[in-house]
């Protein structure tokens, strides 16, 4: 997603035997600490679109009074952050990669089966292109970006899941309206919160962020979404393997599956359909079926996951354009060509999501487009591989940071692992989840970078 930028380096003349070649030793330049913090525009439009991505109070403003004009206030809050930053944003472009994932979409709207839907989709990216771009001009000092971090790792799960732990999913939001939304959604935060705290110096908010962990679990539980509990499996174990402290790791490992069986038993259990229909009458006994393959919601997923490679086969390189598999498949099957219930009607295709990031990916944006996919994540890996270097902390501390960055980059890489791994089951590119993680990595990135080295002393190094 981000290109590279230039690496930091003192104001100032050159010094003197500048442009030789540097053979001695070094030492690190000063460090360009920002202490002038004070609260600007652009910075308050950051600020408050990152609250207005992260918790959606338009919609629950809309959804609690009827006041529909209001879902079109952030778009106001972003044309405004888009101008401030425009003399703002660094030479070279920071979301290099992603920036090409996003013009993908637009340059691809002639050619969309439906340019309506893949509009939105293309706007969608937009605004997610310029909150990253804003953020990265106006955010320059440490105690910013981390109440950025506490946004997105923490504070976010803390409002859902208080919200919708108990009924498992949250009545007014659009995306968390159903268990297939909430469920993922507390799988991503699993492992970011434990991991923020981690990686918190201490006090309360430390110890908010551990139960915010219990939160998350409980959460994705009360989901009964079976592919969300796959991909805490996935989260735990990815965790696990990459922890630096295995004995930390094991301990809050066994402590999350002690805790889950704890509340399988005494919170889960019992409990009928909980309105989700053919669900079981525990947690327990619904986890078990995630090995059946006929009947039920898995025989409508390999209904919708054929038609979605049958239409990648015939649109492979470009896809049939953002959202598009529902109207193409629509008009695509004639009643008795699709299976399931389609096969009498095939149109009520029209609105169906596929339940399959990657499957959506290939079907509507084609091999091209799955390709820049993968090179965002790609882009995202090389910047959270390099967050741990000791390079990197030493320097994000001497800045000012107070978070230790080893974990807070293994949290944000854990929030991406749950995004990827409960994909593979929901339709999930449309929602933030994704994009303000790698907005989060770039920015730690971005200020945590070391300086450049110059020399110790005179030239070739020399006393």
């Amino acid at each position: 997603m981000f290109g590279m930028t230039p690496a930091l380096a003192p104001a100032g003349p050159a010094p003197a035997g500048a442009g030789r070649r540097v053979t001695g030793p070094t030492v690190a330049a000063k460090l360009p600490l920002d202490t002038n913090d004070r609260m600007t525009l652009g910075l308050r439009l950051v600020m408050v679109l990152w609250f207005i991505v992260c918790f959606d109070p338009q919609w629950w403003v809309a959804s609690k009074f009827g006041i529909t004009a209001v879902l079109k206030f952030p778009l106001g809050i972003f044309a405004l952050l888009f101008l401030c930053a425009l003399s703002r944003w660094p030479r070279r472009a920071p979301f290099l990669i992603y920036g090409l994932y996003v013009a993908y979409h637009w340059l691809t709207l002639p050619i969309a089966y439906n340019p309506g839907y893949a509009m939105l989709s293309a706007k969608q990216q937009i605004l997610f292109l310029v909150l990253g771009l804003g953020t990265i001009a106006f955010v320059k000092n440490p105690r910013r970006v981390e109440q950025i971090l506490g946004i997105a790792m923490l504070w976010e799960f803390v409002f859902y899941g208080l919200l919708g732990a108990r009924s498992g999913l949250v009545w007014w939001h659009p995306s968390l309206a159903n268990f297939d939304g909430f469920g993922p959604l507390m799988v991503i935060g699993l492992g970011g919160v434990a991991h923020y705290a981690l990686g918190h110096p201490g006090g309360r908010i430390k110890w908010i962020a551990y139960g915010a962990t219990l939160l998350c679990l409980i959460g994705f539980m009360s989901s009964w979404a079976r592919g969300a509990f796959l991909g805490a499996v996935a989260v735990l174990g990815f965790a696990w393997l990459r922890s630096p402290r295995k004995g930390i790791a094991t301990a809050m490992v066994l402590g999350l599956v002690a805790a889950m069986g704890l509340a399988a038993v005494l919170l889960f259990s019992n409990m009928g359909g909980r309105g989700r229909g053919g669900t079981r009458t525990s947690f327990i006994a619904e986890m078990l079926t995630i090995q059946d393959t006929e009947g039920g919601t898995a025989e409508d997923r390999k209904v919708l996951w054929g038609a979605a490679w049958q239409i990648f086969k015939e649109h492979p390189v470009f896809g049939v354009g953002g959202d598009g598999f529902g109207p193409y498949a629509a008009g695509y099957y004639r009643p008795g060509e699709i299976a399931g219930d389609y096969a009498g009607n095939p149109l009520v295709l029209y609105d169906r999501k596929l339940h399959s990031t990657y499957l959506q990916i290939l079907c509507e944006r084609g091999a091209v487009g799955a390709l820049l996919f993968l090179l965002v994540l790609a882009d995202f890996w090389r910047r959270n591989v390099q967050l741990r270097r000791q390079r990197w902390r030493a320097a994000w501390r001497e800045r000012g940071g107070t978070l230790d960055l080893r974990w807070i980059a293994l949290g944000l890489e854990s929030m991406m692992v749950g995004f990827l791994a409960t994909g593979v089951f929901y339709n999930q590119l449309e929602v933030h989840w994704m994009y303000t993680t790698l907005i989060a990595n770039a920015l730690v990135w971005y200020l945590a970078r070391p300086p450049a080295a110059v020399p110790a002393h005179g030239r070739g190094g020399a006393a």
